[in-house]
């Protein structure tokens, strides 16, 4: 192989750091065989101007072309569970009220699709002889809960005035628990002043509690 021919295979070996040269080099080639060809001659001057350049621009674009990578798909995040909370009570959580007939709590969830437990609990917290749970716990969505005349009646029909289940005495103290996990039995919980709230431990949210001090007649 003679000198000249060795330094050509040197400057075209198709190396990365010779190739953007290489790219020059082989449309310069390409255009100059293309002017010199007795067609394009034939051609018009403004036509062969025209052809020259987008012959060079389509060859360096295709060498330059970058091939774009794939997206990325990934699951969409969880959605986290938030507790519920008292947006509106009758009558006003925390007063000192003669006891009314009926006691109504609206309840909301930032969870829309969560079911929410209702306990409803005399004379607590904590647990005294006097502390009772006075109805079944109830499951609802989040909306209006009550308890009294107008709430929902037990299995076996009965329900009365709010005081209707209450020890004896004349002074007592009336709380809702909301939670939207289901509550343990009362008998299983860890906390014993506080057993009516007791969730299971895997609960993601503790329940929450809002009551009155009222006077039955």
């Amino acid at each position: 192989m003679t000198a000249a021919n060795l330094d050509r295979t040197k400057r075209y070996d198709g190396s990365a750091e010779n190739h953007g040269s290489d790219v020059t080099r082989m449309s310069g080639f390409l255009g100059k065989r293309l002017k010199n060809s007795r067609d394009f001659r034939r051609l018009p001057r403004m036509a062969q101007i025209l052809l020259h350049w987008t012959f060079w621009a389509i060859f360096t674009l295709a060498s330059s072309c970058v091939v774009p990578l794939a997206p990325e798909f990934q699951d969409p995040p969880k959605v986290p569970n938030y507790p519920p909370y008292f947006v509106d009570s009758f009558p006003f959580f925390g007063v000192q009220i003669t006891a009314p007939e009926t006691f109504e709590v609206t309840v909301a969830d930032p969870n829309p699709q969560d079911t929410l437990y209702v306990r409803w609990v005399s004379d607590y917290p904590g647990f005294t002889q006097a502390s009772v749970l006075l109805r079944t716990e109830e499951s609802i969505r989040p909306g209006v809960v009550k308890y009294g005349t107008a709430g929902p009646p037990e299995p076996d029909g009965s329900e009365g005035p709010a005081c209707a289940k209450f020890s004896s005495g004349t002074e007592h103290r009336l709380v809702v628990i909301v939670s939207d996990s289901e509550f343990l039995p009362p008998e299983l919980a860890d906390n014993r002043d506080y057993r009516f709230n007791a969730v299971p431990p895997t609960s993601r949210t503790r329940p929450i509690m809002a009551g009155w001090n009222i006077t039955c007649p």
